[in-house]
């Protein structure tokens, strides 16, 4: 079920940022009748249009919208515990300015983690349904979010997206990784005008004492 529902919300999210932009012209792409109907009714003396305003950490280049322009990171904190306790690491975001929607997944060592559960959602729209763990018994989640809206939402850098939670398989002295990754879901970000955007990040580390 969950798996379904996973890719229910990838073919929504697709929907949402490709209709994103429906309303406005696009004056990049646009051939034949349309182009040349724009140029005729240009008067002579007009003043050029003012190019929008960039985003600070992910500039937009007016003539190629799409490509990538900038980038966002991604921190996993690090935290310690003992074999048999719940440990949880905290999922950071910054530069996340004008975001439309991510998705990657999160890997770790199935024979030193289980995975529990997600909470502490810190950004609109996200909750469990965010999440597909179909594969967790194998070391894999996957992370689904978009702008239900499609304005983009900005959050203040160093805040706390979600949390995620783990037993402890592992022995004492181990060190157990959680990481960002693009497998087996690949890595995206769209921001302002559907621009891609890169996506940086740091792994946490889970110290079983």
């Amino acid at each position: 079920m969950m798996k379904r529902y996973f890719w229910i919300a990838c073919f929504a999210f697709s929907l949402f940022v490709s209709c994103a932009d429906s309303s406005k012209a696009d004056v990049t792409s646009s051939k034949g009748v349309s182009s040349s109907t724009a140029k005729a009714a240009k008067a002579p003396n007009a003043t050029k249009s003012k190019p929008s305003q960039k985003i600070k950490t992910a500039p937009i280049g007016l003539n190629k919208p799409k490509q990538a322009s900038g980038s966002i990171q991604i921190d996993v904190s690090d935290t310690t515990a003992k074999k048999g306790e719940e440990a949880c690491v905290s999922i950071s975001a910054r530069s996340f300015n004008a975001i439309l929607g991510l998705q990657y997944s999160i890997v770790f060592d199935p024979t030193q983690l289980k995975f529990k559960k997600s909470n502490n959602y810190g950004l609109d729209g996200l909750s469990q349904g965010s999440f597909g763990a179909t594969k967790v018994d194998e070391g894999s989640l996957n992370f689904l979010w978009f702008d239900m809206n499609v304005k983009g939402i900005s959050v203040p850098d160093a805040t706390v997206l979600y949390d995620l939670c783990f037993q402890v398989l592992a022995e004492k002295g181990t060190t157990c990784e959680v990481t960002i990754s693009d497998k087996p879901l690949k890595m995206e970000v769209v921001g302002p005008n559907k621009s891609k955007l890169n996506l940086e990040s740091t792994s946490g580390k889970i110290s079983v004492q």
